[in-house]
């Protein structure tokens, strides 16, 4: 079954190792490139207007970014989690 999630792609060796060979392609990090430096809010709403209307140009920004971010990183594997090690000290207690 192909990954349907991000984590679970990242998790593959065989999906990351295919996206890292498809982001090295030069075209495709030029592609990249003028992507992320295009902005999809070609100007912020004028002074005066209301606050949802900068919030949703800011929601869309932030949302291009994100898909951008997601998508490059696809090509680097999920960190392996460090074990953790049951410390019961009183010098441990943070509560």
């Amino acid at each position: 079954m192909p990954p349907r999630t991000i984590a679970q792609w990242r998790s593959a060796q065989a999906t990351v190792e295919a996206a890292q060979k498809l982001l090295t392609n030069p075209a495709l990090q030029q592609m990249l490139s003028l992507v992320r430096a295009h902005n999809p809010v070609p100007s912020l709403p004028l002074t005066g207007t209301q606050s949802n209307d900068f919030t949703y140009s800011y929601g869309i920004i932030v949302g291009w970014q994100s898909a951008l971010s997601a998508l490059e990183a696809l090509g680097e594997p999920m960190p392996e989690p460090s074990p953790l090690t049951p410390d019961f000290s009183p010098n441990n207690n943070t509560h």
